[in-house]
């Protein structure tokens, strides 16, 4: 120690301590200079620390910080509005972690020379005198509105919070969805703070912009108190965090300055001016009274100390800048109070709290508010059972069920009430909105070729369900008779049981049956989807319209009509199905060698009579012509000589072939009649008359309390209600009593 910073340093004692009696320096330095004579007095009930301990030299034993508590007692209101968090940003390896275990006053985090934090970590630390141990409660990762079942211990508070990174992160990436961790403690602080992933060097760095997004998410809130960490080996003039931070906030104004692992710069310094000039920021910041110096214990043995320990370890560092700076000389007059880590602590302590002091007025103004529009809502539903009448219940039940009902008729028959540009569907509308895919074996060349009838027409309910079989029966009749091998007829010619000659008749049915399965079959389940889309549109469409011109209560009901309708449909499209596939495999397995493919043409010559006046002789010649019509000519073709041999020839096949297309083609036509058919009998007709007695049976089967629950008049319910607003709303009478007379003392 040179002769100058020797006599510093014993002035310095000689105004500090009034004894006369000589000590040892380290005793000295603990007894007279620190704030903490009684280490076991540290802080025991999380007061903040007097400004005048480091003058006094005898440390008070810390009480309770009245005002603290009572801003506790208001959080849960302070907290709607708009004072936010500490948010701790640094470069990487820039102590943050370090500094928020100092402000929990015990060890826990995840602090590694690597990356550290990889995902925010919001502590909400409640200084609770009543907590002997740290009690930590982590909030749920999925619903962040609700605490875990039990407590984490201490010792595995780092392993939890590792665990959760790595499981949302891997082992080497970031995530800006924050861990929320909220711990009762007598020796914590009385703060909500934000550890966020540190800032990293390098432009290429592939983690570096996703942190950066992370962290100034957090710093742009307008309303947060940025704690801004930069290790003091970092001349001012090089920071790399204040360019950041002064991109939203351009004059620091929320923004405190914490210089951490002070104790490296100390050991530079060697004359007064130069120590001072550093602590002035060489002029980079203006408001010195929010810049601090502060050492936490590092080096080896120093983690999974216990608490007492860890609070030692404290006391030593600080007392050991302090014995330096005192060395070295400094102004303390001017820098004592930025010193040191618990004048931080007080710093943002008070800090905070004069935010929510300084926000009580708009909190107030908060709690009338929600008295009143409680008190509303409570004369709302004193209303609602005050006019409560069952009778007018059912009557607005039946009401909505035959205005629905009526509805979907109407627009089943055709109607323009509804509004077709917003409701209504082209045809490639309604391809696309029932994830329909084309038509089998209708390519798009064909669809230009037999263009479907008012396909670029907005259409809904019949109208588009005409559109809809027009556009079947196109499809229909447009399939051919597939591509057939040689081969296939050979595997469907056998033997017959009764003589030597091959059954070409069994051949040509064999190859006409499986080809119409392979080609009509896939038609009838694009049809029922379609047809179920065009239906449910319907309901929807009624739904929506109907939504805006009935009452409030009356939309749950609405809701259950229709899923009584889209129940009814489901019903419908099965049952439809079920008997359309039964006379598919009706007609498909006896095949009718005699169905005309076109009978209107025969017919033609036939029906040259006055129909309305027949005679007995055009009866009979008509009867007659059918009859022998009945020899059919394509029969005969394979009763031939050349069919009666096991050895067909080229021709043989060919025609068979033939034979087995014509065959296919009159299914086909007898195939699109059958499908109408059931369509109208199955669908068509249960849609005008089944469908509205389906839904007024439903409509019965409700009892009394279901059909008030679903109009949002359950009367248990409404009184439950009722009692929960009385029960909050005296509840806020009583807060707000008590915070207005909080309000008074403080402005006192």
């Amino acid at each position: 120690m040179n002769k100058r910073q020797n006599e510093s340093f014993t002035n310095n004692k000689e105004q500090k301590k009034s004894k006369s009696t000589e000590i040892s320096d380290e005793e000295d330095y603990f007894n007279y200079y620190s704030p903490f004579s009684n280490i076991d007095s540290l802080s025991d009930n999380g007061s903040l620390l007097e400004e005048n301990n480091l003058q006094q030299g005898d440390i008070q034993e810390n009480q309770t910080n009245n005002l603290n508590d009572k801003i506790e007692k208001e959080k849960q209101i302070l907290s709607q509005i708009q004072v936010k968090d500490n948010i701790i940003v640094g470069m990487q390896s820039d102590d943050k972690s370090s500094f928020v275990e100092a402000l929990l006053g015990f060890q826990f985090n995840t602090v590694e020379s690597q990356i550290g934090t990889r995902r925010p970590l919001i502590l909400q630390m409640i200084n609770d005198p009543k907590a002997e141990q740290p009690i930590c409660y982590f909030i749920k990762e999925n619903v962040t509105t609700e605490l875990e079942e039990q407590p984490t211990p201490v010792h595995l508070l780092e392993k939890e919070i590792k665990e959760r990174t790595e499981k949302l992160c891997g082992n080497t990436n970031v995530s800006d969805k924050p861990i929320i961790l909220k711990v009762n403690y007598q020796y914590c602080a009385n703060l909500t703070i934000v550890d966020t992933p540190g800032f990293r060097k390098g432009e290429k760095d592939p983690l570096a912009e996703k942190i950066n997004i992370c962290v100034t998410s957090y710093i742009k809130q307008p309303n947060t108190i940025i704690v801004a960490l930069e290790q003091s080996t970092v001349e001012w003039c090089n920071s790399q965090v204040r360019p950041i931070i002064k991109q939203y906030d351009p004059n620091f104004k929320r923004t405190v300055f914490v210089i951490t692992k002070f104790n490296n710069r100390l050991n530079q310094f060697s004359t007064e001016q130069e120590t001072n000039g550093y602590l002035a920021t060489d002029n980079k910041i203006k408001d010195l009274s929010k810049v601090f110096y502060i050492s936490l214990p590092s080096g080896y043995g120093i983690r999974n100390l216990a608490e007492n320990d860890f609070k030692k370890r404290l006391v030593e560092v600080y007392l050991k800048d302090y014995k330096k700076l005192c060395q070295v000389g400094w102004d303390e007059k001017k820098f004592k109070l930025n010193l040191g880590f618990f004048n931080l602590k007080s710093y943002l302590e008070k800090l905070l709290n004069n935010k929510y002091i300084s926000s009580s007025d708009t909190a107030l103004k908060l709690l009338n508010q929600q008295v009143d529009d409680n008190n509303n809502e409570l004369q709302k539903l004193e209303t609602l059972l005050k006019d409560f009448n069952l009778e007018k219940i059912k009557d607005q039940t039946l009401n909505i069920t035959n205005a629905y009902i009526t509805n979907v008729v109407d627009a089943l028959h055709g109607t323009t009430q509804f509004k077709n540009i917003k409701c209504g569907l082209t045809l490639k509308e309604e391809r696309n909105d029932s994830n329909f895919k084309d038509w089998p074996n209708f390519s798009e060349q064909l669809q230009e070729k037999l263009p479907i009838i008012n396909a670029n027409y907005k259409l809904y309910g019949g109208a588009q369900l005409q559109r809809l079989l027009l556009e079947f029966e196109i499809v229909g009749h447009a399939q051919e008779f597939p591509v057939t091998t040689d081969e296939e007829v050979a595997l469907s010619t056998g033997v017959c049981s009764k003589h030597t000659v091959p059954d070409y008749i069994s051949t040509v049915t064999d190859l006409v049956q499986k080809k119409c399965i392979k080609v009509f079959k896939p038609l009838i389940t694009k049809l029922l989807k379609r047809c179920n889309f065009v239906i449910s549109h319907l309901f929807t469409l009624i739904y929506n319209y109907m939504m805006h011109i009935i009452s409030k209560n009356s939309k749950n009901f609405l809701k259950h009509i229709s899923k009584v309708s889209l129940e009814f449909l489901k019903s419908l499209i099965h049952q439809l199905k079920s008997k359309i596939l039964d006379g598919f495999d009706s007609f498909i397995k006896v095949l009718d060698w005699n169905t005309k493919i076109d009978s209107l043409k025969e017919d033609e010559g036939i029906m040259k009579y006055d129909l309305l006046n027949p005679i007995i002789d055009n009866t009979t010649e008509r009867v007659a012509a059918i009859i022998k019509d009945n020899d059919n000519s394509i029969f005969k073709n394979l009763m031939t000589d050349d069919f009666k041999r096991r050895n067909l020839t080229e021709e043989n096949y060919k025609t068979i072939k033939n034979i087995a297309a014509l065959l296919f083609a009159r299914v086909r036509t007898m195939f699109v009649k059958c499908i109408k058919a059931h369509l109208n009998v199955f669908l068509i007709e249960p849609m005008f008359n089944t469908y509205q007695s389906y839904v007024r049976q439903s409509l019965l089967s409700l009892s009394n309390e279901e059909l008030t629950v679903l109009l949002g008049l359950d009367i248990t319910k409404l009184n439950l209600e009722k009692t929960n607003y009385q029960l909050q709303i005296s509840k806020l009478l009583e807060t707000r009593q008590l915070f207005t007379n909080f309000l008074e003392q403080v402005k006192k």
